[in-house]
């Protein structure tokens, strides 16, 4: 396949350079070659009217929960999550799959590659990924009483694995286990090579009782449990000094949520130039869409930026540039999949915008980056993936009318769940 005479190609590469009127050469799964006049190739796109950008990782999503979305608005933190889990006692693994489903249909048309959820039924988000051909890192949770039990079922997640499905270790939150189970967690994780992915430092709530029970804040007292190396850690808003030299020495992925801990007005002053000086990664995730309320890295990577501007007084802070990283080589660095960048041998996963998009003008090579995470809110062209097209802005239409049917169906159920609350 030849993506030929392309607009603008945002390589995201070391110079994170914008090429423009090339052709992209993609063989198999890779980008084989980034050049002009290529035509070897039964399939040629044309792309002159087409921005052409790296497909962003959703570094932190509960999928299944989008059928939940819009039910608790602007409520406090705890009321929120006691209404949430009481639903939630009464899931099952069609729901979560019907949930997994339309999250997955909006993410692709937002350019969506690859997410990192968390939830139940992880075996319903895992056949809905693959369905539509989209990229996933999960596994079961583990925590309480039966953690032996879930780690067993985690064993067979594990055999399931293959280039678009990778497990992880998840425990959730350092208040769902105790410390021994964190520990025969950790050993677990290292016996079969799995990086671990959990919330940390998410609320105050949390931080103090770490504090009071373990005389440590949270990313410290997870490192002196071994289980930060290479990990990926959701929030991480309230935090020292000290534990942020930790993360840099652990080569730990920090996953920054704005528009959900805004929302849920659940968050500190996230320390975007302490990370920054200190070089943490940044991966972006959206949360559910029960708390976001939309599963969309355009309006976080704005959100991003405009939140750390305004919180530290700095408009220069926080660059465009460094939220489009964010969303794709930091997200890539999370999942540890070969993409966020196009450039030769790279997994060709990437979605095309229209360039023509009223709300990028004018258009220029000055300003193409502040256009895209400033500007753009529309569906995508096309989103690729292992060289495959799997949404095309003609899908949707289609799209639409199977959203339809799914939600009919959560709603005969959520609305019965709820009525009581």
């Amino acid at each position: 396949m030849i993506l030929k005479n392309c607009k603008y190609i945002i390589t995201q590469d070391k110079e994170r350079s914008v090429l423009k009127d090339l052709d992209i050469l993609i063989e198999g799964k890779e980008i084989k070659r980034i050049g002009k006049l290529l035509n070897q190739s039964d399939e040629i796109i044309d792309c002159s009217d087409k921005i052409i950008i790296p497909g962003f990782t959703n570094a932190h999503a509960h999928a299944g929960m989008t059928i939940f979305r819009g039910l608790y608005d602007d409520d406090e933190l705890f009321d929120w999550l006691r209404k949430i889990n009481h639903l939630e006692e009464k899931l099952s693994y069609d729901l979560v799959y019907s949930g997994a489903k339309l999250s997955i249909m909006e993410m692709l048309s937002k350019g969506i590659v690859a997410f990192i959820d968390t939830y139940f039924f992880p075996e319903a988000t895992i056949l809905a990924s693959h369905e539509y051909g989209i990229r996933l890192v999960s596994g079961r949770v583990l925590e309480g009483s039966n953690l032996k039990n879930r780690m067993e079922e985690n064993d067979v997640l594990i055999k399931k694995q293959d280039e678009l499905f990778k497990v992880v270790a998840d425990p959730y939150a350092i208040y769902a286990n105790s410390e021994e189970n964190l520990r025969e967690i950790m050993d677990y994780a290292k016996k079969r090579n799995l990086r671990i992915n959990m919330h940390a430092a998410e609320t105050r709530h949390e931080v103090f009782d770490c504090y009071q029970k373990n005389k440590k804040y949270v990313i410290e007292y997870l490192d002196s449990i071994g289980f930060l190396q290479d990990s990926i850690l959701a929030h991480c808003g309230w935090i020292t000094s000290n534990e942020i030299n930790i993360l840099k020495e652990r080569n730990a992925t920090v996953v920054h949520n704005p528009i959900s801990n805004m929302k849920l007005a659940s968050h500190a002053f996230f320390p975007f130039s302490n990370y920054k000086e200190k070089e943490v990664c940044i991966a972006l995730g959206t949360d559910s869409a029960a708390s976001n309320n939309s599963l969309n890295l355009f309006d976080e990577m704005k959100t991003m930026a405009l939140l750390n501007k305004n919180n530290h007084w700095d408009a220069s802070l926080v660059k465009a540039q460094d939220t489009l990283d964010s969303a794709t080589l930091n997200g890539a660095k999370a999942t540890g999949f070969n993409n966020g960048s196009i450039e030769e041998g790279k997994l060709a996963d990437l979605f095309a915008i229209n360039a023509k998009e009223i709300e990028l003008q004018p258009l220029n090579d000055k300003n193409i980056i502040s256009n895209l995470v400033y500007s753009f809110n529309s569906p995508v062209e096309f989103t690729m993936i292992n060289g495959n097209i799997v949404f095309r802005k003609e899908m949707l239409k289609q799209w639409q009318e199977e959203a339809d049917k799914i939600s009919q169906k959560i709603n005969l159920k959520i609305l019965t769940f709820g009525k009581d609350l």
